[in-house]
C-alpha cells in the first residue's frame, strides 16, 4: 500500500469574488484553493483531499473539511486580510494512506473592488415631499446608502437595504 503522489498545480485565490456573507450579515474573507486532479485511481475513487492553513507566524494548522478525491478545489477560511498564509493540501487514498503535503504561500486579499455606484437615481417633487428612488445595491458587503443634499439645509441621511427614500421637509 504505497502512498499516493503529492498534488500538483496548487494555487490559492482570494479577493472580492471569494468573499462570503454569513446569515447575520458578517462578511468573511476566504480563499479558493485549487489543484490538478489526483492521478491515483484510489484517491479519485473513494479517497479524499485534505487541506490546512495557518498564518505564517502561527504554530497551529487549521483544517478544512475534507472533500472527495475527485475534487479539484475547496474554500478555506476565515482568513486574515493582508497576511501571509501558508496552505497545504494532500491526497488520501481509499485505504486511508496519505500522500505528501503540497505547500503554497498566499497573501490574503479581502475586498479588492470599489463599492458600486448608485444606479437609476431619480427624484420626484411632490410638495412638501421629495421622493428619491434608485436601484438596490447588489454588492455582497452592502450596508448603507448615504444621501446628501446641498443647499440651505445640508444633511446626510443613511438608508439601509432599500432602493427608495421619501423625505418630507417643512
Amino acid at each position: 500500500n504505497t502512498p499516493p503522489p503529492a498534488l500538483t498545480g496548487v494555487t490559492v485565490a482570494s479577493g472580492t469574488a471569494h468573499l462570503q456573507r454569513l446569515g447575520d450579515g458578517t462578511i468573511v474573507t476566504r480563499g479558493l484553493v485549487q489543484w490538478t486532479q489526483a492521478d491515483d485511481v484510489f484517491v479519485v475513487q473513494g479517497g479524499q483531499i485534505e487541506a490546512q492553513w495557518k498564518l505564517d507566524s502561527a504554530g497551529t494548522w487549521q483544517s478544512a473539511p475534507s472533500v472527495p478525491g475527485s475534487s479539484t478545489s475547496l474554500y478555506i477560511g476565515p482568513l486574515d486580510d493582508s497576511n501571509i498564509t501558508l496552505v497545504r493540501v494532500r491526497p488520501v487514498n481509499s485505504l486511508g494512506r496519505a500522500g505528501e503535503w503540497t505547500y503554497v504561500t498566499h497573501v490574503v486579499a479581502g475586498k479588492t473592488a470599489a463599492p458600486s455606484n448608485v444606479t437609476n437615481l431619480t427624484n420626484t417633487i411632490k410638495p412638501p415631499q421629495v421622493i428619491i428612488k434608485w436601484d438596490p445595491c447588489t454588492d455582497l458587503d452592502y450596508s448603507v446608502t448615504e444621501l446628501r443634499s446641498r443647499g440651505i439645509q445640508p444633511d446626510a441621511i443613511a438608508v439601509t437595504g432599500s432602493g427608495s427614500r421619501r423625505d418630507q421637509r417643512s
